[in-house]
């Protein structure tokens, strides 16, 4: 499975305060989820919007699946299809069946050894947000385990696992995907941009823009300070189409992962399971002139980004 690099998120790693994973679970128990069942059932009375991630791992192997509120679905983050209101509706009423709003948030633990503590691994969560609440059932893969969860996780992923093969959109590779979500074939829901423009030292913050799930924003960062508020973009299929094009034309999948730069930029494009990591910097080996055309095609990239980011952070954002 392809991943992003993590380059971005160790240089800005010192400013983040880590929470360890049951405090969070803790955290995302309280408030709401005690009438959390009324509010389900009321938006799948309405065929209302809600988003739901589903990841977990038994006897059919690993499988995930992703519902966005417009509708689109993502499986195994390689297949984009849309699904009718009846069929997300139905993904409501399972959800309802089987409790999940009574879920513990957490269920299992590691295990002791003399050797010291290991890593969590979660070996099965389920993820809803509806109406501005959220709430997460994870399943470790040692300890405690929960005899409601997994076959939860394993009905809502059996449900879409047919329609995926029988509608679904893939993309080929990285330019593929991206000629797709040019003219439509593939939605927003299949893109994922990470865009990191940091400039020399002492110089004016940097800026973030990111696109992931469906929406975009930026925000300013002030190195080895902090981060700045973030900002949300509009993204209408007018924006998507532009900003597709601007990566295709690049040929971004041919570029080389290292290229010169003043500051730090850092360019991370997925769609669906392709993706592609660009990291730009004063490297030692390289020179400005020393890629060519290369260095031409990525300056043009990071220039179109630019005032792709300063024209849409002017523009209004629909409520």
């Amino acid at each position: 499975m392809s991943r992003f690099s993590l380059t971005f998120w160790a240089l800005i790693g010192a400013l983040l305060v880590t929470v360890s994973l049951s405090a969070r679970q803790e955290q995302e128990a309280e408030g709401h989820s005690e009438d959390l069942s009324e509010v389900i059932g009321r938006v799948r009375q309405e065929a209302g919007p809600y988003y739901l991630r589903v990841d977990c791992t038994d006897e059919r192997g690993a499988r995930n699946l992703e519902v966005f509120p417009s509708g689109v679905a993502i499986w195994d983050q390689r297949v984009q299809l849309p699904l009718e209101d009846s069929e997300r509706v139905e993904l409501l009423g399972i959800l309802l069946e089987r409790g999940f709003a009574e879920l513990k948030p957490l269920y299992g633990g590691k295990k002791e050894s003399g050797e010291g503590e290991g890593p969590l691994r979660i070996s099965c969560q389920v993820e809803l947000s509806v109406e501005e609440r959220r709430k997460v059932s994870r399943q470790l893969a040692d300890g405690e385990q929960s005899a409601r969860l997994v076959p939860l996780a394993g009905v809502l992923l059996d449900r879409i696992a047919p329609l995926a093969q029988k509608r679904g959109v893939t993309a080929d590779d990285l330019s593929d995907g991206l000629s797709k979500l040019s003219e439509g074939v593939l939605g927003l829901e299949a893109l994922r941009l990470l865009f990191v423009d940091l400039p020399e030292e002492g110089s004016q913050p940097g800026q973030i823009m990111q696109v992931e799930k469906g929406k975009a924003w930026v925000r300013p960062y002030y190195p080895g300070r902090e981060l700045g508020q973030e900002s949300p973009l509009p993204l209408g299929d007018a924006q998507v189409s532009r900003l597709a094009k601007v990566l295709d034309r690049a040929m971004v999948s041919s570029m080389p992962v290292n290229l010169w730069a003043k500051g730090q930029i850092e360019v991370q494009v997925r769609i669906l399971d392709h993706d592609k990591t660009l990291l730009a910097r004063p490297f030692g080996r390289l020179t400005p002139q020393g890629l060519g055309e290369l260095q031409q095609r990525f300056d043009r990239l990071v220039e179109d980004l630019r005032e792709l980011r300063s024209r849409w952070s002017s523009l209004p954002v629909e409520k």
